[in-house]
């Protein structure tokens, strides 16, 4: 796979002042999250497969983060209990424009919304403790005593992993975007690595790795509420200027697909 490298006459956007924090929503880019709220210390962190409101064939399950506090926080006349932490789509057309100079994109100038998108890692507050109503499957792991969300937001960062490429892949014709899981896992390793996720196994399940817990999509039966599991390999996304570590524990080549994203003459 091509190292990723820039280029140094291309004007890139600044990943560290993209978009803006919503006060009234408390929701926005993780990077930009006000100091009262990155200073809470957290106790676990749960990945949650989300359920698919429109199940079509292939699509798979969006993957989210969740930290709770130790002590909730009252702002805007409400309590807030934990965190969602997640890659999401960024909808700022500046960032499409600019992400374009990076190694990824060098060979070619690329559609925005059909080649790629352009993933930012988002953080919002919850009012609640538990998993979201949504939630299809979890597994929760324990986080080093006195972690605070600063200190998962400032490693991401470090890591250069708050901006991500999802890429297209083809399924059954149809082109799809669907590397939620690529980016949820190599972000759970950075920390197992790092410490600040203090083991491995989860709570639920701890003798199964994440990166085969992963390899299982949940999709909603009609009768119950109930869900069915599938198997269903990773397809890669990309980091635009850091190509994150893997290793055969945490992150083997056998929890990803060989499939390679459907976009022309892209250097792999």
């Amino acid at each position: 796979m091509a190292d990723n490298t820039v280029d140094t006459d291309y004007d890139y956007i600044n990943f560290d002042a993209n978009g803006e924090w919503d006060e009234a929503n408390l929701i926005g880019p993780a990077v930009l999250v006000p100091k009262h709220i990155r200073s809470l210390v957290v106790t676990e962190y749960r990945l949650e497969w989300l359920n698919l409101s429109d199940p079509g064939e292939h699509l798979k399950n969006h993957m989210i983060a969740a930290v709770t506090f130790s002590t909730p926080i009252y702002l805007n006349n409400d309590w807030y209990y934990a965190a969602r932490l997640s890659m999401e789509t960024a909808t700022n057309d500046q960032a499409y424009k600019d992400v374009q100079g990076a190694e990824v994109f060098s060979i070619q100038t690329y559609e925005p919304c059909d080649d790629f998108w352009i993933g930012n890692y988002e953080l919002r507050l919850r009012s609640y403790t538990g998993p979201t109503k949504s939630k299809a499957h979890l597994v929760t792991f324990e986080l080093k005593q006195g972690t605070t969300v600063g200190d998962l937001i400032d490693k991401v960062v470090e890591k250069k992993m708050h901006h991500f490429c999802f890429l297209p892949y083809i399924k059954r014709v149809v082109l799809k975007f669907a590397n939620f899981r690529s980016a949820s896992l190599h972000c759970w390793a950075m920390f197992v690595r790092e410490g600040i996720i203090t083991s491995e196994k989860s709570e639920e399940r701890p003798s199964t790795p994440l990166w085969m817990e992963l390899n299982v999509n949940y999709n909603p039966e009609e009768a119950h509420g109930a869900f069915t599991s599938s198997p269903m390999l990773i397809d890669r996304g990309w980091w635009v200027f850091q190509k994150p570590t893997q290793d055969d524990l945490h992150t083997p080549d056998d929890a990803f697909s060989k499939e390679k994203p459907a976009i022309p003459h892209r250097p792999l």
